[in-house]
């Protein structure tokens, strides 16, 4: 599964944003130019971590609770700057700072759910992230 969402991770998530994030930087945005390339490079680190060749996954073959551990504290450190990203979105529109609040709930349970070796938890995440994905869709079109 991995393998099949690498492609999303490095491309939509990593390019894409920081194609967005040079975007707003031409138009003189700086927090959405500094929000796009955080996280571009955040979802570019995430992406690295699943290519074969970076040595991750074989060096966690043995050990798939180390991996989940070590994976958990990646998305601890997204889960940072997504909240101080949401926190600094409040004076921007309110549906800017709510699909922030709903990406920062999601990478909570994205990081309980790989501390805590929990399924249940990352399924709700996945749920959660679907949402977010609506909304951030429904913000770029309107």
């Amino acid at each position: 599964l991995p393998f099949l969402i690498m492609p999303l991770i490095l491309f939509y998530g990593g390019v894409g944003n920081f194609i967005a994030g040079i975007m707003q930087y031409i138009n003189k945005d700086t927090w959405g130019a500094t929000t796009f390339i955080t996280v571009a490079c955040s979802f570019f680190q995430l992406g690295y971590i699943f290519v074969p060749s970076s040595g991750v996954l074989t060096a966690y073959a043995n050990s798939p609770e180390e991996f989940d551990n070590a994976l958990g504290f990646v998305l601890l450190s997204f889960t940072i700057v997504i909240l101080i990203i949401t926190a600094s979105s409040l004076k921007t529109t309110v549906f800017t700072t709510a699909s922030l609040g709903t990406l920062t709930v999601m990478f909570v349970l994205f990081t309980a759910g790989r501390l805590t070796h929990n399924s249940d938890i990352l399924k709700a995440a996945g749920w959660i992230g679907i949402v977010v994905a609506f909304e951030v869709y429904y913000a770029a079109l309107a």
